[in-house]
């Protein structure tokens, strides 16, 4: 944004003029700095020393105004595809004038800089894709970059690329969880997949196809190693029945099934 406009009542000169990122910096006899864009400067065909009646030097700040949002909507748009919601609010947060922001988007709007509807394909084909994102999601998320309802009910969703990024993503979250036991990890898997925007048959049938049975020889060994951590963590303040019922809460909480809980305190005599 431009500095606050001084006017001394002189006549105002064009000091300098410097290259700025894609424009041009300008300093007046007034001491006010203004960018310009180097259309606008071609236009205004404004050179070092050149003399400006107040007409011609508010319609360059006017310009300015304009031409310093429209730069710094196409310096957002380069960083990441953005909406028309996006980018007005980008300019608006930043203080710059309602209507001159109106006028920025228009412009963008008219050059094709800025189409929603591209803008929600590819959200949701690509960067979905690349986060592994569930309809679910992709509709909010694009409903807060202020998407409407016309665009987002045009997007198809096919179901077997739904449940392709769904086995994905799944296959993660499984493989994280490679320790914890068969039931525990089924629902983090499939809490995993609904929290990342899948619809619930999508992920029920991702988690079947992820989530497999637990070795019993290799979950019986985590059991016991589970139970004697439990086992020296709390015989060091608890004993007998207090000591037991430490123990079933520690294992329930990683998720080891009751039934099993009870034979190898059985088996310990506890």
């Amino acid at each position: 944004m431009n500095e606050s406009i001084r006017n001394t009542g002189e006549a105002i000169r064009v000091d300098s003029v410097k290259r700025r990122g894609n424009g041009f910096q300008l300093l007046f006899s007034n001491g006010n700095k203004t960018y310009l864009s180097i259309d606008s400067l071609s236009r205004f065909r404004l050179t070092v020393g050149e003399i400006l009646d107040d007409h011609l030097f508010y319609e360059i700040i006017a310009q300015s105004e304009e031409d310093t949002s429209f730069q710094m909507a196409l310096d957002k748009i380069n960083v990441e595809s953005s909406s028309t919601y996006a980018v007005q609010k980008h300019l608006l947060d930043k203080g710059h004038d309602p209507e001159i922001v109106e006028k920025v988007i228009l412009r963008l709007t008219e050059v094709g800089l800025l189409d929603d509807e591209s803008y929600a394909f590819a959200y949701a084909d690509d960067l979905a894709e690349l986060r592994l994102l569930g309809k679910n999601q992709i509709i909010y998320q694009l409903q807060q970059n202020g998407i409407g309802d016309d665009i987002i009910n045009s997007i198809p969703f096919p179901r077997e690329k739904e449940l392709s990024k769904a086995i994905r993503y799944g296959e993660s979250i499984d493989k994280r969880n490679s320790s914890v036991p068969y039931r525990k990890r089924k629902a983090k898997v499939h809490l995993a997949l609904i929290r990342k925007g899948f619809e619930e048959d999508v992920a029920d049938e991702a988690t079947e196809r992820v989530v497999k049975e637990d070795d019993e020889v290799k979950m019986g060994a985590e059991l016991e190693r589970q139970f004697n951590l439990a086992k020296t963590k709390y015989s060091r303040q608890y004993e007998g029945h207090d000591l037991r019922n430490h123990i079933i809460s520690y294992l329930l909480r990683r998720g080891f099934d009751y039934d099993d809980i009870q034979t190898i305190l059985g088996k310990e005599d506890l």
